[in-house]
């Protein structure tokens, strides 16, 4: 692995091809998302950025770091075993069904489909439904659903089709992506002209509303405003139909769109627009909850665990500077995970079942679960609970 070679910098918006302004610099930031039997004091970091297009609002990171290190064999994320994103799951099917009002469909394809959670559960609305992903599991395919591992762009997905592809989903991909216009102007060339597109993704306006710059890392290349969601689709020749968002899922868009013109479009407000000026203070004051979110869990005498193994700890660290072996443990309700490790920090899984939490305080570690851990701790009275950020 050569962390120099393996990088590439961005320069221009992916929606408008401006010349993108640097917001933040993040040097040495850690990579996400690999459990481990055990710690490497020696595993890269990355040095990383965060860009803000002056022309649309758009967010995108300054460096590309080569997929095979995101997400190679280690990379750990499956929609079915993740709480939260089964819960983004189910709110994203409610909106899907309310949307098509009760409309069935020839042929179902979802893009970045992981291991299919969201297409087995709307399996009635189409007499197809084709998944492409680069960890699909192919075996797990079944009646009308059919896993294709592989990237969108790469996938004949028109083989599976039982007839012209007339609804189009998505869940927490495009973030992902890392040329977003180009892959949607392919898909709308192969799809049928009254094809329905509705994709869900982090938006940068609740990011920065909770501070949440820690959902800022190297797996996510695009940071979509609602100002740059709909100069995409306006980009695309496509109609707005609606959208809405999921603050409770990384503050997530839920987007709707029409290849066809004939379609009502909702009238839309878009969000102010998003300066660089308006969000480094934002930042200084994220940094400041940070540090001293650390200095306070590092004062205490008596023993302070963590709960929540959250696959986005390293970031968490990196922020509040700490790479957590203070910690007396890290706590998760997962038994997959116990007894294991973070590749990039030095800290074991274990059972809360084995803390006594009357002589213990506990510091939320799952920057997206702190709701309901809180509901557990609550009967389990700590001596104390550590927020990191006081925004939930």
């Amino acid at each position: 692995m050569n962390p120099e070679a393996d990088v590439r910098d961005v320069q221009f918006c992916a929606v408008c091809t401006e010349l993108l302004e640097t917001v933040i610099d993040l040097p040495q930031l850690p990579l996400t998302g690999i459990y481990a039997a055990s710690f490497d004091s020696a595993y890269p970091r990355f040095d990383q950025s965060f860009k803000l297009c002056p022309a649309c609002g758009h967010g995108q990171l300054g460096k590309i770091i080569n997929p095979k290190i995101l997400y190679n064999n280690a990379y750990g994320f499956r929609t079915s075993e993740s709480g939260t994103a089964s819960q983004g799951v189910h709110y994203f099917e409610d909106y899907l069904r309310k949307l098509i009002s009760g409309k069935k469909f020839s042929t179902i394809l979802e893009f970045g489909s992981n291991d299919g959670f969201l297409l087995h559960k709307i399996r009635d609305l189409g007499t197809k439904l084709i998944g492409v992903d680069h960890v699909a599991d192919e075996t797990s395919s079944s009646e009308n659903v059919v896993l294709v591992r592989g990237s969108i762009e790469g996938t004949d997905f028109q083989r599976y089709s039982q007839g012209p592809v007339d609804l189009v989903v998505s869940e927490h991909t495009m973030e992902h992506i890392e040329d977003p216009k180009s892959m949607l102007e392919m898909l709308i060339g192969k799809v049928s002209e009254d094809c329905l597109f509705v994709l869900e993704f982090p938006c940068l306006d609740p990011l920065l509303e909770k501070y949440r710059f820690d959902q800022i890392f190297h797996q996510h290349t695009q940071y979509f405003s609602l100002n740059s969601v709909i100069a995409l689709i306006e980009q695309l020749g496509c109609t707005l139909i609606d959208y809405t968002f999921n603050y409770n899922y990384w503050g997530a868009i839920i987007v709707a769109f029409s290849k066809s013109k004939t379609n009502a479009a909702r009238n839309v407000n878009p969000a102010p627009f998003l300066k660089k000026e308006a969000i480094i203070p934002r930042y200084e004051i994220f940094r400041d909850q940070m540090e001293a979110t650390r200095s306070v869990t590092e004062s205490f005498k008596y023993p302070i665990y963590g709960y929540g193994a959250a696959l986005m700890l390293p970031i968490l660290g990196y922020h509040m500077n700490t790479d957590f072996s203070f910690l007396a443990g890290l706590l998760d309700d997962d038994i997959r995970k116990h007894r294991k490790t973070y590749v990039n920090l030095p800290i074991t899984i274990q059972s809360p079942l084995e803390v006594d939490f009357s002589e213990a305080g506990i510091l939320l570690t799952a920057m997206d679960n702190r709701r309901p851990i809180l509901k557990k701790l609550i009967d389990k009275s700590p001596k104390i609970i550590l927020n990191p950020l006081g925004i939930l």
